[in-house]
């Protein structure tokens, strides 16, 4: 029965895919439909937003309670804090630290002219600990509201798993929170590949289980 279940959903969750292809295959904008080259840069898009932001997510908070593990404490003491506990793990560890963006046109941005047709790189995870816009920016404030940073991008530019992301890692948080006494990162892991793109292709942990 599960396999079968899991079977359903697959094929559910490919056939939605392949809609979403057909219709962007049939898409028209003002230059005509998208080129091939075009539909596979918007696939990778969609694998990153779906699959990327939340494991960076998820490793983020596995982060945290390793270099804090009073958070750990704060959190199964009140579960409520979980929401506001993830959106301080996107704004102190984000999942992307930068992003590539190119000028529809010419402005200014601190004081600094910025021509039309230039490739720039937003770096998101600067601007998350602007002393300007957070109180005591480079801390992590567990219960931080208001919470405007800008892990998923802004705008029309805002990230499509954005929704997804969030709600999966509540959901990892509080399975870890629920299920676990204690969580830290192995001293055989590399955290140079901390600072990597994306974050560590593998994070070995230790844990100790909820009596």
């Amino acid at each position: 029965m599960e396999g079968e279940r899991g079977r359903a959903t697959d094929d559910a969750e490919g056939a939605g895919f392949g809609a979403l292809l057909g219709r962007l295959i049939w898409t028209e904008t003002e230059d005509g439909h998208l080129s091939d080259e075009e539909l596979l840069s918007f696939c990778r898009l969609l694998l990153i937003a779906g699959n990327e932001t939340t494991t960076g997510l998820i490793t983020g908070c596995v982060r945290v309670f390793d270099e804090m593990p009073e958070t750990f404490e704060a959190l199964k003491g009140d579960r409520g804090l979980i929401p506001r506990f993830v959106e301080e793990t996107l704004r102190f560890y984000s999942p992307f630290s930068a992003t590539v963006r190119r000028t529809t046109r010419a402005t200014e941005l601190a004081g600094v002219a910025i021509p039309e047709g230039v490739i720039v790189l937003p770096l998101m995870a600067s601007a998350n600990r602007d002393e300007s816009v957070f109180d005591r920016a480079d801390e992590f404030v567990i219960d931080r509201d208001p919470n405007p940073h800008l892990a998923f991008g802004y705008g029309i530019h805002n990230c499509l798993g954005a929704h997804l992301a969030r709600l999966e890692g509540r959901i990892a948080v509080a399975g870890m929170v629920s299920a676990l006494e204690k969580i830290e990162i192995s001293e055989t892991a590399d955290r140079t590949q901390f600072d990597r793109l994306g974050g560590p292709s593998t994070l070995p942990v230790r844990i100790a289980r909820a009596t």
